[in-house]
């Protein structure tokens, strides 16, 4: 019995012993591990290529033959996409670059690891490749005419991957104007550039933006916006003079600076100081200069009120029907016709802002709140003192004349200043030297 038990052991012992040497040896098992972890480095992003670090949150438990990124254009990207791959890693993080993207695109990027059939990817990120298309602005309008208005712009791009292939402004009647409307053709490369508006319509209001174009795309800068002038007018000596209408009235748009009469006769010219301070405050002494004598002032003339006059009496009818040193068809305006103008743009204690030049060209700072909306284009021209036949102000104020007096030796005139919105109205000495602005009969 006791054998029999011992040989029973010996046989279950032997077949198990023979069962597990048989039994089929067994590969270990990956077993699974957190999403890789994948992060930007800083400053990694370009036009056309990005750096890309993955960490590896722990050691696999197996050998990594093949690593790296894979990217699309749509989301949920696998190494069946654009990829890049690289062999034995030997750490927990890596960091490659992948390239040929193209600017101003929306990418999906995964790292991944790979051992034979077994495919680990990490989280997906969305990178955002830099916008190379150029940086537009658009220069202030200036030179406004009847006709034509001088414009242009700024642009900076990186000229060495994505040269700029051409510039220029483009405009319409309508606001955001495109390459598709008439346009200006300004050259190539980055830098500033200016560009001549022409053939434009009478008194008609567009907007015009600076554009420039490269292998990335088409950028424009801001919206600017002018009103062309009403026509042009021209005196005795053959300066012209843009013009423009404001509400019933077409006004000059620039200063008077004739030196003769419609009819011909001279005024007379006074450039010594003790000369003008004997002209006296009444309707004969007519008489004009230049600031500070500078016959090539971009201010115009200044004028007593006899020479602004032509010598007439006093008038504050509207119109005025007072031609003074007007060309034909044009006389000076009546305090009554200055009213009208300041009315029409809301009133004395605004209506300044409308009517000065924008900027600092000819204004100093600030020239507050300057948008020149009614197109009057008010330059700074300055005065010439009764008394004593100094110059003053250019720069910081405009003086016009009226055809209408105040008192037996004075006059109305307007004046804008460079830090005042408003207009205002006074009287004054016949023989100060102030600007002339006619308007239309």
């Amino acid at each position: 019995m006791k054998q029999k038990l011992t040989i029973t052991l010996s046989i279950i012992l032997a077949a198990t012993i023979l069962f597990f040497a048989c039994k089929e040896e067994e590969l270990p098992k990956i077993t699974s591990i957190n999403k890789i972890e994948l992060n930007i480095t800083e400053d990694s992003i370009s036009y056309v290529f990005a750096e890309i670090k993955c960490d590896l949150n722990q050691n696999p438990k197996f050998e990594i033959e093949q690593y790296g990124f894979c990217w699309d254009t749509v989301a949920n990207v696998t190494i069946e996409k654009e990829s890049n791959n690289f062999e034995n890693l030997t750490s927990q993080s890596f960091t490659e670059t992948i390239e040929n993207l193209f600017p101003n695109k929306t990418y999906y990027v995964k790292a991944y690891i790979q051992n034979g059939d077994v495919i680990i990817y990490s989280n997906e990120l969305t990178i955002q490749t830099l916008d190379a298309r150029p940086i537009v602005t658009t220069t202030d309008i200036s030179n406004i005419t009847a006709n034509s208005a001088q414009t242009g712009g700024t642009v900076t791009a990186y000229e060495t991957l994505f040269p700029i292939t051409q510039r220029g402004v483009c405009w319409a009647k309508t606001q955001n104007p495109t390459i598709a409307d008439s346009l200006t053709n300004n050259g190539t490369g980055n830098g500033i550039f200016t560009s001549q508006l022409q053939s434009l319509d009478i008194r008609a209001t567009y907007y015009v933006r600076g554009y420039a174009i490269n292998i990335a795309g088409t950028s424009y800068g801001e919206n600017e916006s002018f009103t062309t002038l009403y026509g042009i007018v021209t005196d005795y000596d053959g300066n012209t003079y843009n013009t423009v209408q404001i509400g019933n009235q077409i006004w000059m748009a620039e200063n008077l600076k004739t030196t003769n009469y419609a009819n011909g006769t001279a005024i007379p010219l006074v450039t010594d100081n003790t000369a003008w301070v004997n002209l006296g405050d009444n309707n004969t002494d007519d008489a004009y200069c230049y600031y500070n004598n500078d016959a090539n002032s971009q201010y115009g003339a200044l004028y007593t009120w006899a020479a602004a006059m032509n010598s007439a009496t006093s008038s504050s009818a509207n119109p005025s029907g007072i031609q003074g040193a007007c060309p034909d068809g044009w006389h000076l305006p009546s305090d009554a016709e200055w009213t009208e103008l300041t009315d029409y743009l809301g009133g004395a204690s605004v209506a300044g802002d409308k009517m000065k030049e924008i900027g600092t060209t000819h204004w100093i700072s600030p020239n507050t709140g300057a948008t020149n909306e009614s197109g009057f284009t008010a330059l700074p021209g300055g005065y010439r003192s009764s008394s004593g036949g100094s110059f003053g102000y250019a720069g910081g104020g405009g003086y016009w004349w009226s055809s209408t007096e105040y008192n037996s030796t004075s006059a109305y005139f307007r004046d804008l200043d460079y830090d005042y919105a408003g207009v205002g109205r006074f009287g004054t000495s016949k023989s100060f030297g102030f600007s002339v602005r006619c308007i239309k009969d």
